[in-house]
């Protein structure tokens, strides 16, 4: 990217030009986003193992204490 800026120069106007460099700035972006990216799928997986385990463990805890009952 190309900027320029008015400026004074031992007393004289100038304008001066300069180059920005944004890869940097661009590779820090996407690692940021990959970042976000990441925590968001872990999250979510994380919501999902928590809603099938307990989605699991209801009723095979209620059919074990049904046998249990059965077996009295």
């Amino acid at each position: 990217m190309i900027r320029a800026k008015k400026i004074t120069y031992l007393g004289i106007p100038a304008i001066a030009i300069y180059f920005l460099n944004m890869t940097h700035h661009l590779n820090e972006v996407r690692l940021e986003s990959q970042i976000l990216e990441q925590k968001n799928l872990n999250e979510t997986l994380e919501s999902f193992t928590s809603t099938i385990s307990h989605e699991f463990r209801t009723p095979v805890g209620t059919a074990l204490m049904l046998l249990e009952q059965i077996m009295i």
